[in-house]
């Protein structure tokens, strides 16, 4: 996997593992990318995401934080 450029702007979050990467936009837009075996990138699948991809959920509240560990990934709204 080649490595590529993402802007992050102000009140984002990053959150990196091994293996994938979630971000957290400061408008609430999730998207993620890596080695997706277990489906953690959140696309609904489980083939590789190479470049950063929206998350597949409908979230109709204020998305707070993103987290990533071994083999998951998750988002916290309230």
């Amino acid at each position: 996997m080649s490595l590529i450029n993402v802007t992050v702007v102000s009140n984002s979050l990053a959150v990196c593992t091994r293996t994938v990467v979630m971000l957290l936009s400061g408008t609430g837009r999730i998207v993620g990318w890596g080695w997706n075996e277990h489906g953690n990138c959140g696309t609904g699948t489980e083939e590789d995401v190479r470049v950063p991809t929206p998350v597949g959920i409908d979230i109709k509240q204020t998305t707070v934080t993103v987290g990533a560990g071994a083999g998951h990934s998750f988002a916290l709204n309230f």
